[in-house]
């Protein structure tokens, strides 16, 4: 079933061309372009220079992916893989051509592009309508979940390409490449936090947590890029306040991320104070103050009410969506925090919140203790249906499945593909993602799922949403799992081994 798989993503034209040490041509199959007229590999075009360096090193297998080649009056868009040889073998190099492929993304690009510029002057004038709020709060949820889709599958693609070998250089690209994307799914996570808070369906979760990781991962973002800005970066800590902790660990990071951020972004020169003490003790409840003091710009606001979602403190070209304060201070009143500041112009500035919390007791320790994730390799083999309308995360999915072993695979585009195949074949295990154009992942669970004739599936549901109307939904259909994108690798398999059963010992 992998085969078959990988034969439909793999059905295009293919051209291999065989050559030796020296780069003469020994054989061509010709199907995208004659090479009667080049005795060289270097004399077909000039991207096959590369290809000297290469064959340098024996048994070495190097991708190449969109080309544009240019032959013969003639345009390819091409994905070109080169194996080096050895003594046994010599070198080839096959050319795919993915011309169809590539043309059909820009063209869905483009589309995407100018029906999002269409729907967004749309919506400005919608917004000066009296059901502002309503109309701002489904808009935000909706492109949140059209972002979050595709930095999924990007964030799953970082996530395969660092188990790959890389060169230092490559890996300082993707190193950069991860911490964009990671600032991307912050922004997009603050926009669709704002819509659910609005609309009534945020929750605050109550677990487990270590105060001093809290800190550890502030000092680990924020002190070297304080450093390269010429600010002083303290954290300080009264040895007053209790690090184990019940309440939002989430939340709590995002509300400290969000004001050391503004901190960083509006002090160029001085310094930045994040400081934590006890501010009230009874028992097991404790109320933490919070503070984040700079010597940067300042601003003239005099009010928490002026802190509006999407509005700027000021006019000066810095980096920012406005959105920051807007959910801090959302976030605080939904803990049953507080919430102040101070500032001046050019002066600095101090924002200071308390939130409450509970002491963990040994007890509750040893509850939430967190197992540390465990490959399992799994003998028998298990039959995989991948359901999903974007390809790159069709991609991320199966080949996270293909590393790990133990599953075959086949994928369906949309319910009603899903439902099609279904009937078919028996799967062990079916990947839905919720949200498909034709029929959505709702309707084909339910189908499956109520279908006498259809095996029961085990169902792990998709999506980018993390609302709670969809998971009750989901739940209502007896979905075996809910797991939401962007996921990493250890908590898919973890959700595997739970939902199919998988023991160490099996």
């Amino acid at each position: 079933m992998i085969q078959k798989t990988i034969d439909n993503y793999l059905n295009i034209k293919v051209q291999k061309i065989e050559f030796d040490f020296q780069g003469r041509i020994i054989f061509s199959d010709d199907i995208l372009f004659p090479t009667k007229n080049a005795s060289s590999i270097y004399d077909i075009h000039p991207f096959f220079e590369i290809i000297n360096e290469i064959i340098q090193v024996k048994n070495r297998e190097e991708i190449f992916k969109i080309i544009l080649f240019e032959l013969e009056k003639t345009t390819f868009i091409v994905d070109i893989i080169v194996y080096s040889g050895n003594k046994e073998i010599n070198p080839f190099l096959l050319i795919f051509d993915r011309s169809e492929y590539y043309t059909e993304i820009q063209q869905v690009t483009q589309d995407k592009n100018e029906l999002f510029i269409s729907n967004f002057h749309e919506n400005e004038k919608n917004i000066k309508l009296n059901e502002e709020k309503s109309f701002k709060n489904k808009f935000l949820a909706s492109i949140s979940h059209d972002l979050k889709t595709p930095i999924a599958g990007v964030i799953g693609l970082l996530d395969l390409f660092k188990k790959e070998n890389l060169t230092y250089d490559q890996k300082e690209l993707l190193s950069t490449i991860n911490s964009s994307m990671i600032h991307i799914n912050r922004l997009v996570g603050d926009i669709f936090d704002l819509s659910k808070i609005e609309y009534g369906e945020f929750q605050i979760e109550n677990n487990s947590f270590d105060l001093e990781e809290i800190i550890k991962n502030i000092e680990r973002v924020y002190l070297e890029k304080f450093i390269l800005k010429n600010v002083e970066f303290q954290v300080v800590k009264s040895n007053k306040v209790p690090v184990k902790l019940i309440g939002d660990y989430n939340r709590v990071i995002q509300i400290i991320t969000n004001l050391v951020d503004n901190a960083y972004k509006y002090t160029n020169k001085g310094k930045v104070v994040f400081e934590i003490n006890l501010d009230y003790r009874r028992a097991k409840n404790v109320r933490l103050k919070f503070s984040v003091k700079d010597t940067g710009i300042g601003f003239d606001i005099t009010s928490k009410e002026q802190f509006e979602s999407f509005k700027k403190l000021h006019h000066q070209n810095i980096e920012g969506s406005g959105l920051g304060l807007s959910i801090v201070i959302k976030l605080i009143e939904l803990m049953k925090g507080t919430f102040s500041f101070d500032s001046k112009i050019n002066e600095g500035s101090l924002f200071e919140i308390t939130l409450p919390f509970e002491t963990e007791i040994e007890s509750q320790k040893s509850k939430t203790t967190i197992k540390k994730f465990t490959k399992i390799d799994i003998k028998n083999k298990f039959n995989v249906l991948i359901v999903d309308d974007n390809e790159i995360n069709q991609l991320v999915l199966m080949k996270l499945l293909v590393n790990h072993g133990g599953f075959y695979m086949d994928i369906a585009n949309n319910g009603e593909k899903a439902i099609e195949m279904a009937k078919k074949e028996d799967y062990d295990l079916i990947f839905m993602d919720l949200h498909m154009p034709k029929m959505n992942g709702f309707e084909a669970i339910e189908y499956i799922t109520s279908n006498e004739n259809l095996k029961k599936s085990k169902i792990i549901a998709l999506s980018a949403y993390d609302i709670k109307k969809d998971k009750e939904l989901a739940k209502t259909l007896k979905v075996d799992d809910y797991i939401v994108k962007p996921f990493v690798s250890e908590e898919l398999f973890t959700s595997i081994y739970n939902v199919l059963n998988i023991k160490k010992e099996q």
